[in-house]
């Protein structure tokens, strides 16, 4: 049998941390192998929702639904499921002294494949499952206001300047709040992907995110790995989304459409998006 338990702490309200940790929509931002999370039916979880996911693990392309037996408001989650195999997955917030731990555990029974690499399963299964909360923890710490250094004549740290980047991908984009922009970068922003005629500074990057979330409404935008020194960081991310509208000329349904399992990989430098002196 398969019994494992993880937890780690995060320091932000355990009511932000239930509901985005326990949102089907927001799955493939923070763990790992997680492609596709879908509630049945949409909107808000409650006991009998179905999650529909697909994930890859150990090389394998795993199609599951999963069912919400018990729900405890900010507190609790339980989910069953029968893909790979049985399994039953808790999901549970508690108030701590610093703000909320998490505590994620996991019991099934694995059969087959999985039987036989029980052992083996088990190492991989603890370790991207840390792995996975401590990204939640990054991304839902990083939406505390960050210390920006040329606001106040210092400079910023190396998790400072990560944040920064995080909160780009995840607010601006993810979430299409363009106007977060103004608050995390510098208006004479340099764009070193600017498109032909584009506008100089912030107002130009953000005229051109402006169209490609509207031509891609769906546009999901990962940062898979991040790396740091001083206020420099490197992004490896991934971006995946449906066209339904034009795009740089290109109409829906044209050559180049960005079908639903289209997917666009890449990496970027920057200096904490040109904020920090």
């Amino acid at each position: 049998m398969l019994k494992l338990e993880i937890s780690c702490e995060i320091r932000r309200p355990v009511e932000e941390v239930f509901a985005y940790g326990t949102d089907p929509a927001k799955a493939s931002e923070w763990r790992s192998g997680m492609l596709e999370s879908r509630a049945d039916p949409p909107g808000p979880i409650r006991v009998g929702s179905k999650i529909h996911t697909v994930l890859r693990f150990l090389g394998r392309r795993i199609e599951g639904t999963a069912e919400v037996t018990e729900l405890v408001p900010n507190r609790q989650l339980v989910q069953k499921t029968t893909s790979p195999f049985p399994l039953e997955l808790t999901f549970l917030a508690e108030p701590s002294a610093d703000g909320t731990k998490v505590t994620v555990g996991a019991v099934g029974e694995p059969g087959g494949f999985f039987k036989v690499a029980e052992s083996v399963l088990f190492r991989i299964v603890k370790k991207q499952g840390q792995a996975e909360l401590e990204t939640l923890k990054e991304l839902l710490e990083a939406r505390e206001p960050a210390k920006v250094g040329n606001q106040k004549g210092g400079s910023m740290s190396i998790e400072e300047s990560k944040a920064i980047v995080r909160r780009f991908t995840d607010e601006i984009l993810n979430e299409k709040n363009l106007d977060r922009a103004d608050e995390i970068m510098a208006q004479d922003y340099v764009d070193h992907g600017a498109m032909p005629g584009q506008a100089p500074g912030l107002q130009g990057s953000k005229s051109k995110w402006s169209m490609w979330v509207a031509a891609v409404p769906d546009l999901r935008v990962r940062a898979e790995d991040m790396f740091a020194e001083g206020d420099r960081v490197a992004v490896r991310w991934t971006a995946k989304g449906t066209q339904s509208g034009n795009l740089l000329g290109i109409p829906v349904g044209g050559v180049g459409q960005a079908g639903p399992d289209a997917a666009a990989r890449g990496g970027a430098r920057c200096r904490a998006l040109n904020k920090a002196t």
